[in-house]
């Protein structure tokens, strides 16, 4: 065994400290950057403070995911070639870039290239923190912890959101919808200056053989190959798209009500509260009920369109609450419920191609459906929030999903 000089393990020691501190740091650089104080009054900063339509809300909306999808490849690329660090450090300048856009004039062309910058810089912290993250623990020996640390990191990331939601009402209703916007760079400045103190990965990714292109046409030819899955897919596919815009309709009602923004963050709170709670009701319900796969999706389908017909139906606040935690709950949910029920249907060695290739899918439904979601919410809002919840009523009883197709699911 070679000897190793007091020097040599000092420096050993040190380094492993470094990697040790890097756990810490990206739990709160993930943190920082995740107190997004607008996002419980996106739709009155745009609409008031940018006099948009909500249809141009919508679109912009979908210009920030389309950025986000066609970014995700070549920026995701800079955390495997060039650095980790390097990739946290130029989102976090990417995001103030973006936020520059959106408070230095009311525009819509403005907005648009807020929106591109913050789905590229989206794109750049997109695997990298976890890829991090893991990196770090491998160099400290521990790795094998490392679903309970990036449990932990998003622990941090939802924390931040429910922290933020409450926060920025209070400093829109008090400050001002601008002001709450211009203040997020707070948050992002912290996450940029500790992202500098972080030691990066020694690691280097080697490049991916297979083409963008060949990745998304295997990933397609799984998904729509196997009867039981494509079932599975769309019905997940068909709840979702008609859910997801929930999120955003529910502040223009709010707005329409005259709501006083300062309960905006808190409902947005019970929002993300509703999610988390309603996932492990799920998880209880497997393990109890393995048997009752199609009852239980039935249940979920069927109150997240009651949840629809209160916020169509409600003018009264605490109604308006039941309705999101209804939808938030059991359609919100939905997607991440049914892509367990998946996995036995797809190789192992394509389950990640095939998983991205779905939520690609589903990303760019959400781009092509938000701008006609704005469009019939300029009309009446109390029509989209009809048509879901009809539609949710009636897929809860004539989905295709039978026992069959369940009964060999995990």
């Amino acid at each position: 065994m070679d000897n190793l000089s007091p020097h040599s393990i000092q420096n050993s020691f040190v380094q492993v400290r470094k990697y040790k501190n890097n756990v810490f740091l990206l739990y709160a650089v993930i943190f920082f950057n995740s107190l997004l104080f607008v996002s419980p009054i996106i739709v009155p900063f745009f609409s008031i403070f940018g006099g948009l339509t909500f249809s141009e809300i919508m679109s912009l909306q979908s210009i920030y995911i389309l950025s986000n999808i066609l970014s995700e490849i070549p920026l995701g690329g800079i955390a495997d070639f060039i650095s980790r660090k390097f990739s946290l450090i130029l989102a976090f300048i990417l995001t103030l870039i973006a936020i520059f856009f959106f408070v230095a004039i009311p525009k819509f062309c403005m907005f648009i290239f807020g929106e591109i910058f913050w789905g590229f810089a989206a794109s750049l912290i997109s695997g990298a923190d976890k890829a991090l993250l893991y990196d770090s623990l491998l160099a400290t020996g521990r790795e094998k912890d490392a679903s309970a640390f990036i449990g932990k990191l998003y622990t941090f990331k939802l924390l931040a959101f429910l922290l933020a939601a409450p926060i920025g009402s209070i400093i829109s209703s008090t400050v001002g919808i601008r002001e709450t916007m211009i203040l997020f760079l707070a948050p992002i400045g912290f996450a940029l200056v500790l992202s500098l103190f972080l030691k990066d990965s020694i690691q280097k990714q080697s490049i991916q053989t297979k083409s963008y292109g060949k990745l998304l046409i295997s990933g397609f030819h799984i998904l729509f190959k196997k009867k039981k899955l494509t079932l599975l897919f769309m019905d997940a596919l068909f709840v979702t798209m008609v859910c997801y815009h929930t999120t955003t309709t529910y502040q223009q009602k709010l707005l329409l009500l005259e709501v006083n923004q300062v309960h905006f963050g808190w409902i947005f709170a019970v929002l993300l509260i509703s999610e988390m709670l309603f996932l492990n009701v799920h998880n209880h319900l497997m393990r109890n009920f393995p048997s009752k796969r199609r009852c239980i999706l039935f249940l979920y389908c069927l109150f997240a369109g009651i949840g629809m017909i209160f916020l169509a139906v409600s003018s009264n606040l605490q109604f308006i609450c039941i309705g999101i935690i209804l939808v938030a709950g059991f359609g919100l949910t939905y997607w991440a419920i049914s892509i367990g029920y998946w996995q036995i249907f797809i190789p192992n060695e394509e389950r990640s191609t095939v998983l991205s290739t779905a939520n690609m899918l589903q990303l760019m439904c959400v781009v092509i459906l938000n701008p006609l979601v704005g469009y019939i919410t300029e009309i009446n809002i109390f029509y989209i929030f009809v048509f879901s919840g009809v539609f949710l009523l009636l897929w809860s009883i004539f989905s295709p999903l039978r026992g069959d197709v369940l009964s060999n699911t995990q």
